[in-house]
């Protein structure tokens, strides 16, 4: 296979403007912002060790299949923090909140 030519690597390129990745909050994020990120990553480690499609996991919860795939890449501007821990409790996880002030 021979590397794209320019044409190609400009339709590549442009294509992947519309690409959503996946976002992790960095060193310095608020605590607020790393505690929905764990509730995030437990409802993904749910679906893995579950092996479970999203479909099936969206019908589980009852919630829109779009609305847990951005969960699931942290793209949850739109979600609240009460609702993340509502699917958290739906999908009966053993989990403990665990506060720290100083």
């Amino acid at each position: 296979m021979a590397f794209p030519n320019k044409k190609e690597l400009d339709k590549i390129r442009k294509e992947s403007e519309a690409w959503e990745g996946s976002l992790i909050p960095g060193p310095d994020a608020p605590p607020i912002e790393k505690f929905r990120y764990q509730i995030c990553q437990a409802l993904l480690k749910y679906k893995m060790d579950k092996n479970l499609k999203n479909v099936e996991m969206a019908n589980e919860l009852n919630v829109p299949e779009a609305d847990l795939s951005r969960i699931f890449r942290f793209r949850i501007d739109g979600i609240s923090t009460d609702r993340l821990l509502g699917l958290l409790e739906k999908v009966n996880l053993q989990h403990e909140i665990d506060l720290r002030v100083s």
